[in-house]
């Protein structure tokens, strides 16, 4: 699909190849609803053919690869050299505030995704008011506050046309984004009213149809006519647990793989049919190395290299070791059992191998559910699921360099990808690895149809953090802390966004760090669907790329950056720890407290000098685990606010890790030269915790 930019107006026109699509169905709110879990639909190439693309606030300085400015990042913190939008309607007055285009599109299409940067209410990604114009209406459908626009857009559009909004946000708000499909016919223009100085971070994708695509365009009645399905709809992306089953001939897998041995474990041959779920679990005696060196294989209709070549715990998004969560088209189960929802096409063959690249014997078993399926050769597309890894990686801290993910050439569909890291950096906070903006160019792109703000934002979270979260179209099931540090995994599906290309895919991550650090490991996946006789850059997997996931033991805090003027304390060395004092190369020099309070109300006090008079910030790095509990924290035997009294106690408590978590109290805490005695004051456990494990590992005070 060829796109001709002009002052922001996005128009489309159809190369012949994509003349082969047979004709396709009117597109509606309704069946955009439905292809928000219909993951068959992805094996096809689309029709009407479609490109999807984001505007967003990325830094307009970053116009030529590797050009001069190509890692710029002023891109929605406020007051760019550049401003972060496609055009000025209305320019700033004295009061700073005007008006600008943010997105706008010539011809039918959708919006499809928004996004905006949040942190707890307290921190606002895009202030000022959105007005969406669709087909040239005189008056907007939507005229309200953008952060409402970019993060609940069907409630907001209901609560503005007097349509009750309940049951319209649940499954569709996704964190920072919402998924709320909205078609139009001739056009759509998005403006923002509000200050260029302020911040301002936005994503808003929209899908352009090719000419004469049958489209209906969005009325606000919709949401009231179509509220049943937008609730059931809504309920099954809150909970993807709940997609059906499909229908199919079920085949049980089973094998004990033995050391650098291939082991076929299913096979289709001479029938045109598709994988519609692959179901796998491993048992070993050491599953994290088990599940990064058991290698995934899968191969249609006889190529000569595989299709889907991963790790195996890579390809379900669980590694390193078992990270639960569900998503539409990936679940990781508390038990190690690992499902993936992705379709996979097949005209004559599909052969599943699976090789045991460790010296240790592993235990598989399973389940793939195969369907019958006729083979369009005008449409069908083969399912991709290829990782990529590089470790000790020497990253130059905020000097960028851009990290491929996948190049392909030919025609498919991108449909996700997922990351696997250990972020060794050994600065307590401040240690974010994801500065970086995703750049996905797509067929004669020069400038990428997604250019993003930051590697958080195109995970659909913001402002770098640790949290554990799933939600039906991405998913950061680990991270392992303080702050991000250590191992973390995130990962997003481009489903109802998905992004079509038609003759090429070029898919890259920045590497920004906070840091200059040593030692990171960069594992990668990228999901998509391409047609027979695509090409692209995949390597086979190396005996290095598959090493056991390791992260550096018996680690020292640094003093750097937002730190450089930090004393630590390790909590074991203090006076009145040394009852309570465990090994685990985990934790910082290799040792933390691990009290076990025998009662609610017991009290473990310690000891620490002050070397001058001052106002400090205050951080304890904790210990979070399924056997932790709660607990007060007390300075001088006064309750720290946000820690203990009103605001409740800490709570330790994470259902299926051991993490560290830095937790602060609100404001500056006052401290004389001499001898203070931090406390923690045991208060039971969370209802779902197995223990009341009090861990603490080290703090640190900065005036």
């Amino acid at each position: 699909m060829r796109r001709t930019i002009a002052i922001g107006t996005m128009t489309f026109c159809l190369l012949g190849a994509i003349s082969r699509a047979c004709r396709a169905d009117e597109v509606t709110t309704a069946t955009l609803l439905d292809e928000m879990i219909d993951l068959d639909r992805l094996g096809r190439s689309p029709a009407p053919a479609y490109g999807t693309f984001q505007f967003s606030s990325f830094d307009r300085r970053a116009r030529m690869p590797r050009g001069e400015t190509w890692f710029a990042n002023a891109d929605g913190f406020g007051g760019e050299p550049v401003p972060g939008v496609l055009r000025t309607v209305r320019p700033a007055g004295a009061s700073g505030v005007g008006t600008y285009v943010l997105a706008e599109m010539n011809g039918p299409g959708a919006v499809v995704r928004c996004w905006t940067a949040s942190r707890n209410g307290t921190w606002i990604g895009m202030t000022g008011r959105i007005r969406m114009y669709l087909d040239d209406a005189a008056k907007p459908v939507f005229d309200g506050p953008a952060r409402d626009f970019l993060m609940d857009l069907y409630a907001a559009l209901a609560r503005q046309h007097g349509i009750d909004p309940e049951g319209l946000s649940r499954g569709f708000r996704q964190r920072d984004a919402c998924y709320c499909p909205i078609p139009f016919a001739q056009s759509c223009r998005i403006e923002w009213t509000g200050k260029l100085e302020d911040v301002h971070f936005y994503h808003i994708e929209l899908r352009g149809y090719s000419n004469g695509a049958d489209v209906e365009t969005f009325r606000p009645a919709q949401l009231d006519a179509l509220r049943e399905k937008i609730r059931g709809l809504g309920n099954v992306l809150a909970d993807p647990a709940k997609l059906p089953v499909p229908t199919g001939e079920a085949h049980p897998l089973a094998a004990r793989l033995e050391p650098n041995k291939p082991a076929q474990i299913f096979l289709v041959d001479e029938r045109p049919g598709k994988i519609a779920r692959l179901e796998l679990k491993l048992k070993a005696a050491d599953l994290d190395r088990a599940l990064r060196q058991t290698v995934l294989e899968i191969y249609f209709d006889r190529a000569s290299r595989p299709q889907v070549e991963s790790p195996l715990g890579d390809f379900f998004g669980a590694a390193p070791g078992i990270n639960p969560f569900v998503s539409v088209p990936m679940e990781v189960r508390p038990d190690g059992t690992m499902i993936c929802r992705f379709v996979m096409p097949f005209g004559r063959k599909a052969d599943v191998w699976v090789t045991n690249r460790s010296d240790e014997p592993v235990e598989l078993s399973g389940e793939a559910v195969v369907a019958d399926s006729e083979w369009d050769a005008r449409r069908d597309l083969h399912f991709y699921a290829q990782w990529r890894v590089n470790h000790d990686m020497q990253v130059p801290g905020r000097r960028g360099f851009d990290v491929p993910f996948v190049l392909a050439r030919g025609e498919g569909r991108l449909v996700g990808c997922s990351v696997h890291l250990m972020n060794p950096d050994d600065v307590p906070t401040g240690n974010w690895w994801g500065e970086g903006d995703e750049k996905i160019f797509v067929d004669d792109d020069q400038v990428p149809s997604f250019f993003g703000t930051g590697s958080e934002d195109y995970f659909n979270y913001s402002w770098s953090v640790p949290d554990l979260f799933a939600h039906a179209y991405f998913a950061q099931p680990r991270c392992d802390g303080p702050d991000t540090r250590g191992f973390i995994v995130n990962n997003r599906w481009h489903i109802l966004d998905d992004v079509p290309f038609y003759q090429r895919l070029d898919f890259f991550m920045e590497m920004i760090h906070h840091n200059v650090v040593d030692g990171f490991s960069y594992a990668r996946i990228t999901y998509y669907y391409g047609r027979p006789g695509l090409v692209n850059d995949q390597m086979p997997l190396f005996r290095e790329d598959l090493r056991k996931p390791t992260a550096p033991e018996n680690w020292v805090p640094r003093r750097a950056g937002r730190q450089a003027r930090a004393t630590y304390y390790q909590m074991e060395d203090l006076a009145g720890a040394a009852p309570h004092v465990a090994s685990d190369a985990r934790w910082a020099r290799g040792r933390r407290v691990a009290w076990q309070p025998a009662h609610e109300g017991e009290q473990l006090a310690l000891v620490f000098d002050v070397a001058e008079e001052g106002a400090y910030q205050l951080a304890l790095v904790m210990s979070c685990s399924p056997d932790a509990g709660r607990c007060d924290v007390l300075l001088d035997g006064k309750p720290l606010p946000g820690m203990s009294g009103e605001s409740g106690p800490v709570d330790l408590f994470t259902p299926f890790h051991t993490m560290a978590r830095v937790f602060r109290p609100r404001g500056a805490v006052k401290l004389t030269q001499g001898k203070h005695t931090l406390a923690f004051v045991s208060r039971g456990k969370n209802p779902d915790a197995r223990g009341t494990l009090v861990g603490g590992d080290f703090f640190w005070i900065q005036p």
